[in-house]
């Protein structure tokens, strides 16, 4: 499923570009940190002299945990980054899998659920968002709280609560939906389904038994601790501006993006054959759920109808959950008014009910709510598929459904292509031998959409780890972009003072790449007295700003 998305050759060296480099830079800082004992966890080495650089991007610190022993042996950021990306399939499926029992039994139920959440096209369509792959904690959160609420075991809470912090440190858009859906899980909980075994059945008020108050105690604290932890690392953003209304307006999903099958897929191309027109693919838009999960999910919701004992009226209340928090995420994923937004009236909207919440000005992209809906069409596509494999001969049928779900969200013709090899520029290792000071590499990209590349050299710099003034993220600090503008003209006077004034040591200069010739700049630098070539590899130099020390050059 994944080889259209994967290089296998090259699992280790082959990457997509932008984000992707961004997270496996962010991963590899975190395991720097980590490792080599880093003066500053939010100071990275990236817009140099900016503090708090880590903060302008997710910080992807519950990921790197599981990086951590790869990179510990192999100091390969890419590496780390492809195989956990990888795990990040069978990972999900697996939770999946799990959550799936509070509505099936059967082996192939509750594996077709794993399939359904591991390979939605939502995964696909954010193969360079590992901080949305990984999310196998999302559903084992939800599975834990039900067998806290089932057994009032410490056992059961503690593993709830390391499993929501797990999850909240892999991004705040995985924050927000395992915080949201857990809530209203713990209220159905309350309000709808009774325990079964483990507390004393003779419920009152809301499903709570007498110890009720101890609980509820047991749960506050647990809360307490994972607030905690999270306002650790949730300080630092708290000064970052909101998202902006276009950038809002433009990332909402809408019907058509659930039901319309992408031509990145095999249905997809078919139907664009016979003259259908599809929308547009994008990274956040095409959020296609497959037409054999949703017939699955339909089954299941009327599954929920047929009540003949204690554990049937279970099931019923659980499918009744997911096929709420389903609906929930779709209106949500279709984001705020226009007319609200722009005017800053009221929003009646959920989307805009939950944008009064602290922190969700942040929440710049509402089609992301598309991975809830994915979780609960999983979920029900399980009971449905328990439901059929009662009929004669339905666990056959289930089985000849597998390939054709499959096959719906395979993307056969991916819109980026291939990932592609990148290789570390030999004078970056060179680096790592001279004497502390910060690095800027040219040519820089300050400008969308040339500023993914900068991405490519926060990888660059993975080798050193010193200050380097270029940067990739959400948004660049203030006076970034005017600074890399003063020092585009090196070696001309004026920049090479701005660099003085700024304590930039080394000049990385790739005189071809991206497009950009810069081999007269080089041939000036040879002669110009405020420089030293240091080193000299193909079509990179390494320069040396304001060399006092009579070195020939």
């Amino acid at each position: 499923m994944v080889w259209p998305v994967v290089d296998f050759r090259n699992v280790g060296s082959a990457t997509y570009g932008g984000d992707a480099l961004l997270n496996a830079w962010a991963l590899a800082w975190n395991n720097h940190v980590v490792l080599d004992g880093a003066p500053s966890y939010f100071d990275a080495n990236i817009f140099y002299p900016t503090r708090l650089a880590l903060a302008r991007s997710e910080h992807l610190f519950g990921i790197s945990l599981f990086t951590l022993p790869i990179y510990a042996t192999t100091r390969n950021p890419l590496l780390a980054y492809d195989l956990v990306w990888l795990a990040s399939f069978p990972t999900c499926a697996l939770a999946a899998f799990g959550l799936s029992s509070l509505v099936a039994s059967r082996f192939v139920s509750r594996f077709i659920a794993g399939l359904v959440y591991a390979f939605a096209f939502f995964r696909f369509e954010h193969a360079i968002h590992i901080q949305l792959l990984w999310a196998f904690a999302l559903p084992l959160s939800l599975l834990a709280l039900h067998r806290w609420w089932e057994s009032r075991s410490w056992a059961s809470l503690t593993s709830w609560a390391a499993l929501v912090t797990l999850q909240a440190l892999t991004s705040w858009y995985l924050a927000v939906m395992c915080l949201l859906s857990n809530g209203l899980w713990l209220v159905w909980l309350c309000g709808r389904h009774r325990p079964r075994h483990g507390v004393q059945l003779e419920t009152r008020r809301f499903g709570m038994s007498p110890g009720w108050h101890r609980a509820a105690l047991s749960l506050v604290l647990a809360v307490a601790v994972i607030g905690a932890v999270l306002w650790w690392f949730a300080r630092p953003y708290t000064t970052l501006p909101p998202s902006q209304v276009e950038e809002v307006l433009a990332n909402v999903g809408n019907w058509r993006s659930y039901l319309m099958p992408p031509r990145a897929t095999a249905l997809g191309q078919f139907l664009a054959a016979t003259g259908i027109a599809l929308p547009k693919w994008s990274f956040e838009t095409t959020n296609f759920l497959g037409f054999v999960p949703l017939w699955l999910a339909l089954a299941g919701i009327l599954s929920a109808r047929t009540r003949h004992n204690a554990d049937a009226l279970r099931r019923g209340s659980v499918i009744a959950f997911f096929v709420a928090l389903g609906l929930l995420a779709v209106v949500l994923s279709f984001g705020p008014r226009e007319e609200a937004l722009r005017s800053g009236a009221f929003d009646w909207t959920p989307y805009g009910w939950l944008a009064r919440l602290p922190g969700m000005q942040a929440f710049r992209v509402p089609a992301r709510f598309a991975l809830l809906v994915v979780l609960s069409v999983a979920i029900l596509s399980a009971a449905g598929a328990e439901t059929i494999a009662r009929w004669r001969r339905g666990g056959m049928l289930l089985w000849f459904a597998i390939p054709v779900l499959l096959l719906e969200t395979l993307p056969v013709a991916y819109e980026i292509g291939r990932p592609h090899e990148l290789k570390i520029p030999r004078v970056y290792t060179l680096l790592r031998g001279l004497p502390p000071g910060p690095v800027v590499s040219l040519p820089a990209f300050t400008l969308p959409p040339e500023n993914w590349f900068e991405a490519d050299y926060m990888l660059f710099s993975t080798v050193h780890w010193r200050p380097i003034m270029n940067g990739f993220s959400r948004s660049s600090p203030l006076g970034h972009r005017a600074r890399m503008r003063a020092i585009a003209a090196f070696p001309a006077p004026k920049a090479v003072q701005q660099l003085r004034r700024l304590g930039v040591r080394y000049v990385v200069m790739h005189t071809q790449r991206y497009g950009v010739d810069l081999r007269r700049p080089a041939a000036a630098a040879l002669r110009a007295p405020s420089v030293e070539l240091i080193a000299w590899t193909g079509e990179d130099y390494l320069w040396r700003v304001g060399y006092s020390d009579g070195h020939a050059r």
